[in-house]
Order: C-alpha cells, then sequence, then structure tokens
C-alpha cells in the first residue's frame, strides 16, 4: 500500500476513483495531497513516493497519475523517469499529469513527448490556474501552458 505523508483518506467504496500522487519528498507530497484534497474532495488521493508503493487495484481505478518533480529539466530527471516507465507498463491507458518547475517551451514539449503527459503544470502557476488545469485533465482534457500551444498552432498572442 501507498505511503500516506498528507493523511488521506483510506479508500472506500463511496470513490469511483483514485488518483495517484507520486512525489519523492513525504513533506511536498503531503502539502499537494492535501490541496488535491480539498479541490476534489470526492475524490480519493493515494500519495506515493513510488509507483511501485501503489497497489494494482488502486492503479486499475486511477483516472490520473500525477507526478511531482523539483527537476528543471523533467527529461534528465532519473526518478521521474524511471516511475513514469514504471507506471506506463503497470497501466498503459491512464493519464499523467506533470507538475513541474521547468517553464521552458522546448523543455515541456521534450517532456510531453518523452512522457506522453495529458497536461503540465508549472509550479510557478497560481492555484486557480493549477486547480482549473487539473479538474480539466481530470474531467478527461488536455492542458499545457500557453506559450506551447502558441508555438504549436502558430497563434500570435494578442497584446493590449
Amino acid at each position: 500500500m501507498a505511503d500516506d505523508p498528507g493523511g488521506s483518506r483510506p479508500p472506500s467504496r463511496q470513490w469511483m476513483s483514485a488518483e495517484t500522487v507520486i512525489e519523492r519528498r513525504a513533506l511536498i507530497a503531503g502539502g499537494v495531497g492535501r490541496w488535491f484534497r480539498s479541490i476534489t474532495p470526492e475524490l480519493c488521493a493515494i500519495l506515493a513516493t513510488s509507483i511501485g508503493d501503489v497497489s494494482n487495484d488502486l492503479l486499475r481505478r486511477a483516472s490520473a497519475t500525477i507526478f511531482v518533480t523539483d527537476a528543471v529539466v523533467p527529461i534528465q530527471d532519473e526518478w521521474l523517469c524511471n516511475e513514469v516507465m514504471a507506471a506506463r507498463t503497470r497501466r498503459e491507458q491512464v493519464r499523467f499529469v506533470l507538475f513541474a518547475d521547468a517553464a521552458g517551451t522546448r523543455l515541456v514539449e521534450e517532456a510531453t513527448r518523452q512522457f506522453l503527459i495529458s497536461g503540465y503544470i508549472p509550479t510557478s502557476s497560481s492555484l486557480e490556474l493549477a486547480v482549473t488545469a487539473l479538474r480539466l485533465i481530470l474531467a478527461g482534457g488536455r492542458y499545457f501552458p500557453k506559450a506551447r500551444q502558441e508555438r504549436a498552432t502558430g497563434e500570435i498572442p494578442q497584446r493590449a
């Protein structure tokens, strides 16, 4: 069973899914877990320091797995690469969300390609933006910072 640094509620039948939050630092995982439960109280956030700590049953029920990293270049974070690969091996179709410090468009694109993520939320985002982005991803959508979208679509941002 997963470590529970944030004191999340134990799984029960009332939850239809259980999002997994994978973070190697217990203090950060606890904070992310508390924040996650405050915005999605109907879901069960399972906190773990490794995807290996998450049972197959919980991973099957997860609509998303959220990885948190302090790496400025996520694709060079050996721990993150190993965790994503292990998660994909166990459950190919789960949506991955990446909370990371990287801000460069090129770095986001590389992480998106390598990890096949459904969303990237920079840790520099406002709480409101992060909540909105996470809800969109959990509902089946995709979210990436505006700079990536502009480059991908060729749109030029409107200036005041």
